[in-house]
């Protein structure tokens, strides 16, 4: 019986377990039907938001269908393809990148750009109404198209510049959105899908070493400056030198190198005059030569154009060899620059003003060393012959060799050089003293429509000078033979400085052809940044950037800044 009765109670108690699990597993499907209910309405919800959202703003290119003709919605598309509304955070504002742009923009300056190509004011307005605002469909919209709008326009400016310079003498603005290539909207548009909006605008500008080191001095050098178009004229020393430390004060005031409440400490005042003698290239001695005057007597503003112009003419000219020799003759330096990095610099000697230095790249072909001189009729002619008429004795002094028109070596004693005028002179003159001529011990051939070259000189005083533009257009190598050697141990490392000093001290003239590809660049800008991140601004010697900045300078101050 007690057996029994514990079986009927184990039976109840089982019936009971069953029944209460019925109920919960009833509750529990009826749970995850309700929550699948909420995420297919969810999902119903977004992809409503999403069409509605696109309506909209597609709505915008018929609405700003002017812009079509300048190539913007095209480009616009494109950049949406794959993912429609890459501005946009998972909670419906603006999100990281778009913040990024929007910053970028509001510093383009940096960039040798200006804000106010840009629609700042509306992107800043739509970004803060959307924190207030989640999720507003037109703000969305509208935020979208404006982003990558600008977006677009930046990243042309960035690559292309801001003008056309077909005509280098009638320089003009250009919308350049067309010369966007469908490389570079795929480089932009998986720059926002892979949230790498940073690198890909630091991709789409010039990669050139020179033009990365301006970019990132520029950027340092902005900061507490005024760039005001007021200046102060600085005379030099020798013309009244009380005068000249006076004024250098109250200019290094208004350039901001010196506060006005240090103007009268002497150290400070120096400090800050050596800074900015080192920031224009200048022997940093705290003297006020002529150069000095002439870089205090300019204005920030006049700086601020000269760095515009060369961050926009970089763009025009993109050099894209990895390895070079790059002279930028207003610096009178030449550069050796192996990987996209300057290896090494050595001052130079360009053209006078009345015998300029043109600009062209070339292919180093070979040298020689203790090269002749086979000097050009518009020297013999102008410079020489009045030398001779005025010394007999000139011909053996200098080494001179006289040739005929046939070729023919005659006496120069046999001429009587009063009779001869420049424009009957029909000789030729060779200096033929290895080693001793104006060309001194090396000479580099590239070949060129212009016939430059580079050389050694006899006149190494020159080197010391802050101003160095003696040449008749060829360029002077302060030390010529680390240049040699250089060249020739790129194709044969056993080669020496050394080894290339002892044989020029044999007085034989030799030529070494290099056999291998090197570009020699010369270019013209007017300022430069360092490795350490420091300007360096250099006189426009040949004022062949007065038109283009003139230009910018309309363009950049059109409006009131």
């Amino acid at each position: 019986m007690v057996l029994s009765g514990q079986v009927n109670y184990l039976t109840r108690m089982n019936a009971k377990n069953l029944l209460l699990f019925f109920v919960l597993s009833c509750v529990l499907l009826a749970c995850k039907t309700d929550q699948g209910t909420d995420n297919e309405s969810i999902k119903q919800k977004e992809q409503e938001f999403l069409s509605e959202l696109t309506t909209r703003f597609t709505k915008l290119f018929a609405k700003n269908s002017l812009e079509d003709s300048l190539g913007i919605i095209p480009r616009i598309r494109e950049i949406h393809s794959q993912f429609p509304f890459p501005w946009m955070s998972q909670e419906k504002v603006l999100n990281e990148q778009a913040h990024f742009l929007l910053t970028q923009l509001t510093n383009a300056l940096c960039y040798g750009l200006d804000s106010s190509f840009y629609e700042i004011a509306r992107m800043q307005e739509i970004e803060s109404q959307l924190i207030l605002d989640t999720a507003n469909l037109d703000l969305l919209a509208e935020g979208n198209y404006l982003f990558t709008k600008n977006y677009l326009v930046f990243a042309s400016q960035l690559k292309y510049g801001l003008l056309n310079h077909t005509n280098k003498d009638s320089v003009y603005y250009e919308w350049k959105i067309k010369m966007l290539t469908p490389a570079d909207l795929t480089k932009m548009k998986n720059g926002l899908y892979h949230n790498e909006l940073s690198q890909t605008i630091e991709n789409l500008e010039p990669q050139f070493v020179q033009y990365k080191q301006l970019r990132h001095s520029w950027t340092n050098y902005l900061e507490g400056k005024n760039f005001g178009a007021d200046k102060i004229k600085v005379s030099s020393m020798k013309e009244d030198s009380s005068l000249a430390y006076q004024n250098a004060r109250e200019a290094l005031v208004l350039y901001n190198y010196l506060d006005s409440s240090q103007a009268k400490n002497d150290s400070l005042f120096m400090k800050a005059l050596t800074c900015f003698q080192a920031d224009n290239n200048l022997t940093t001695d705290g003297r006020i030569g002529s150069a000095s005057a002439y870089a205090l007597s300019q204005s920030n503003r006049d700086r601020k154009l000269a760095v515009l112009a060369s961050l926009e003419k970089y763009k025009w000219e993109e050099l894209t060899e990895d390895s070079l020799l790059y002279v930028n003759i207003p610096s009178y330096e030449l550069k050796f620059i192996e990987h996209n990095k300057v290896e090494k610099t050595l001052r130079a000697v360009v053209g006078k003003t009345i015998n300029q230095t043109p600009t062209f790249s070339a292919k180093m072909d070979y040298l020689i060393l203790n090269p002749f001189w086979h000097i050009p009729r518009s020297i013999s002619s102008k410079e020489i012959l009045p030398k001779l008429k005025r010394d007999s004795n000139l011909v053996s002094k200098k080494g001179y060799t006289i040739y005929d028109n046939k070729r023919n070596k005659i006496d120069a004693n046999s001429i009587d050089w009063s009779k001869v005028s420049e424009s009957s002179f029909n000789y030729r003159i060779s200096q033929t003293r290895s080693g001793g001529t104006a060309l001194g011990r090396v000479k580099f051939i590239f070949t060129n429509e212009h016939s430059i070259y580079m050389h050694d000189t006899p006149s190494k005083s020159l080197f010391k000078n802050d101003v160095r533009a003696y040449s008749h257009g060829c360029v002077r190598i302060e030390n010529p033979l680390e240049l040699a050697t250089y060249l020739i141990s790129r194709k044969d490392s056993n080669y020496t400085q050394d080894s290339v000093e002892n044989f020029v001290q044999t007085g034989q003239q030799k030529r070494i052809d290099l056999n291998y590809p090197l570009t020699v660049s010369l270019r013209y800008f007017c300022c430069e940044g360092t490795p350490e991140g420091d300007m360096r601004f250099y006189r426009d010697i040949y004022k062949k950037e007065t038109k283009l900045r003139s230009y910018l300078s309309r363009l950049f101050y059109s409006k009131s800044e």
